[in-house]
């Protein structure tokens, strides 16, 4: 803010985060699933009955009503600026609940666990293993049923695949929703009959299955990307013997009990003692968040393509419109590329940033 706005009483409403964490991705949403629709009307233009909501709402209350008059269209803009931030914060939510609390937590743990060795408390006996395998496979399925939606020599094919890949999804959540509490329950009778009755047999064929076998396409895939990015690499042990001595004179807590505090703690002391190295790890934040939601905004669109290529499918044979086709399969590219960046960002720059700010102030401290 200027020195002109301060004199003035003058206020930026929105500010960097809310830009790039929300705004851009709303933008990035509604302007790619507007350009699919767009496309679909011009490649399919000789067939009626074609939807397309989103395009046909923005024609008609935008080019037909606003043109020709600036004030309106100036508010008109305003209007679809704040429509998409709210349609940003759906996204944020989104991939807070998807991508941070689903696939990272369940899957993987916090980047804490790893780079300072702490395991955390939560057991995770099948949960880790089971929401890899989730993601990777429930993809596979979408992916499955574009195929199916835009070439008819392999429609048969890949419609039958998806429809087995639905129903193995299926039964893979029905079995983790049974074996899952057990560890919880240990009076109950799916308890007593898994570990002491008949069932005993089949637990451990189902523990294999759900821990080995489900996530082994997710694993290997995972693997070769992690080891290309480094992002599995931990920190050296006197770094880790070095920060839990810190951690202890600083918080008087054993940092291998403390879980989640580790990163809070260590977060806070780096913000209170040094605004430099905390206006940088802010700068990290804005651009995780911002990949971890734009990468959600990708992802939403391509469901909202392959939703429409659905509902609309009997009205056409798509395989026939090759730019409309690839569309979706831009978007899902560009989504997976986007969440392997923001991995990489969230764990190789922000998290090992703020424990290497946290020891580098210990350090020059004594």
């Amino acid at each position: 803010m200027t020195e002109e706005h301060k004199e003035i009483g003058l206020r930026v409403p929105l500010s960097t985060y809310d830009i790039f964490g929300y705004v851009i991705p709303g933008v990035t949403l509604l302007l790619f699933i507007i350009l699919f629709e767009f496309w679909f009307l011009h490649e399919v233009s000789n067939i009626s009955g074609i939807h397309t909501p989103l395009y046909t709402l923005i024609k008609i209350t935008y080019l037909n009503v606003f043109s020709n008059n600036w004030v309106l269209s100036i508010a008109y803009l305003l209007i679809l600026l704040n429509f998409s931030y709210v349609i940003g914060h759906v996204v944020s939510s989104a991939s807070s609940l998807l991508i941070d609390r689903i696939l990272i937590y369940k899957g993987y743990g916090y980047p804490y666990e790893t780079l300072l060795n702490i395991p955390s408390h939560e057991i995770r006996l099948y949960s880790s293993t089971f929401y890899k395998g989730l993601f990777f496979w429930t993809n596979i399925y979408l992916l499955s049923r574009y195929i199916s939606f835009i070439s008819l020599e392999l429609f048969y094919f890949f419609n039958l695949l998806s429809n087995i890949l639905g129903w193995i999804i299926v039964v893979f959540i029905i079995l983790k929703l049974i074996i899952g509490p057990i560890r919880d329950k240990p009076k109950s009778k799916i308890y007593i009959f898994f570990l002491n009755g008949f069932g005993r047999y089949f637990r451990k064929p189902i523990q294999f299955v759900l821990t080995k076998l489900f996530p082994l396409p997710y694993d290997l895939l995972s693997n070769m990307i992690s080891r290309f990015i480094k992002t599995r690499k931990i920190f050296d042990s006197e770094f880790i013997k070095n920060y839990k001595e810190f951690f202890k004179d600083n918080f008087k807590l054993d940092p291998d009990k403390s879980d989640t505090n580790n990163f809070w703690l260590s977060y806070c002391y780096v913000a209170d003692k040094s605004q430099t190295l905390n206006g940088l790890i802010v700068n990290w934040l804005h651009l995780y968040s911002y990949s971890r939601n734009l990468s959600m905004a990708f992802y939403l669109s391509f469901i909202y393509c392959l939703f429409s290529l659905h509902t609309q499918l009997p009205l056409s044979n798509f395989s026939e419109y090759k730019f409309l086709k690839i569309i979706p399969f831009l978007i899902f590219t560009i989504f997976m590329v986007m969440l392997i960046r923001y991995f990489y960002l969230y764990y190789s720059y922000y998290s090992k940033f703020i424990f290497r700010s946290f020891l580098y102030l210990n350090n020059i401290k004594k």
